[in-house]
């Protein structure tokens, strides 16, 4: 069963530990690190392709969804014609294993496109010939949240829903989630609080 084809979760913050939010309090800030993608990455690794005697891999450090990842081997490797790679474990393994096909372009380019969507918030290492390359894939925006956006005005406030467009882990997503509350206005002052893991914890709620 593909990632499209799953009954997508809900993942829900739960309330702080220590204290109930006021009703003067609002979400304010939700932190998904892993989003702060440099574009200079992809310009390095560009850089580097077609180089002799060097083997790349592209993009060098995120994935996104649906990213395809291409190497560019030292020297000729495969079919000067390209075609479908049946046993690419002779050249590259893929660790965690992804659903998808290797397709060489040339006799030096060799591409994985994935069959469904990289995990989000997860370490993925290539192997090429004994040289690792490490990738780490992205998280996609929420679709939706409850309470909305900028929402004032709230009862005490209990839990946050965030949904997302795949499936994810809770303990990954706690890791890259960051949650401030202060009164309104909302201006910086010594009033605002930032949630540590401690206060809050994180589960996935399956979606009716």
């Amino acid at each position: 069963m593909t990632a499209t084809e799953m009954n997508l979760p809900t993942l829900t913050v739960g309330a702080p530990k220590t204290e109930a939010v006021r009703t003067w309090t609002r979400l304010l800030f939700l932190a998904f690190f892993p989003l702060l993608v440099l574009a200079s990455s992809a310009t390095t690794a560009s850089a580097q392709v077609g180089k002799p005697g060097t083997t790349t891999v592209v993009p060098d450090q995120f994935l996104r969804r649906w990213d395809p990842v291409t190497i560019f081997f030292a020297a000729p490797t495969g079919p000067a014609a390209g075609g479908p790679e049946d046993a690419p474990a002779r050249y590259v393994k893929l660790e965690p294993s992804q659903p998808g096909a290797f397709t060489w372009l040339d006799a030096r380019t060799l591409q994985f496109r994935p069959a469904e969507p990289w995990p989000p918030l997860a370490a993925v290492t290539l192997k090429v010939f004994g040289k690792s390359f490490r990738l780490v894939t992205l998280l996609s925006a929420p679709t939706s949240s409850q309470p909305a956006n900028g929402a004032e005005g709230l009862p005490p406030l209990e839990a946050i829903s965030l949904t997302f467009p795949e499936p994810m882990a809770p303990e990954a997503l706690a890791r890259a989630v960051a949650i401030e509350h202060r009164p309104l206005p909302g201006l910086a002052g010594n009033d605002t609080r930032r949630l540590s893991l401690q206060d809050f914890e994180v589960k996935s709620v399956e979606r009716a």
